[in-house]
């Protein structure tokens, strides 16, 4: 990270997740960030609304999508919108030394997704769990 210092960098955004800090998840990196003596944001995203782009080709071959835990609900939300938030913690100030827990607008489950680009077909879409 000498390198920052030496490009007369001053603020670093972090993506980061909502699972840091758990027992699964350490902070190692969130640390390494704080330590670094700049001015610093993490972002913890949930659920991206394009991880669902990894369904297209069963969608397009078989009209299906498979996932696990069919019905747990997450808030999705659009990297566009993480990007317009690191694009404002990186410009601005007073962003310096907050954590930022991103989500989407409301939580939908994988079958629930299924639905919506049935729908949005015009054709069914099944659900495999």
């Amino acid at each position: 990270m000498n390198v920052a210092r030496a490009a007369d960098v001053r603020r670093v955004v972090l993506l980061s997740s909502q699972g840091v800090g758990t027992q699964r998840h350490p902070s190692d990196l969130e640390d390494a960030v704080r330590q670094l003596g700049l001015e610093w944001t993490m972002l913890r995203p949930g659920n991206f609304s394009s991880n669902t782009l990894q369904w297209a080709d069963s969608v397009r071959t078989q009209r299906a999508v498979a996932a696990p835990f069919g019905d747990v609900t997450l808030p999705a939300i659009d990297p566009a919108d993480i990007a317009e938030v690191a694009a404002v913690a990186l410009r601005g100030p007073g962003h310096e030394g907050n954590i930022y827990t991103l989500t989407g607008p409301a939580p939908i489950s994988p079958r629930q997704q299924a639905a919506a680009i049935g729908d949005a077909l015009g054709e069914s879409v099944r659900f495999i769990e």
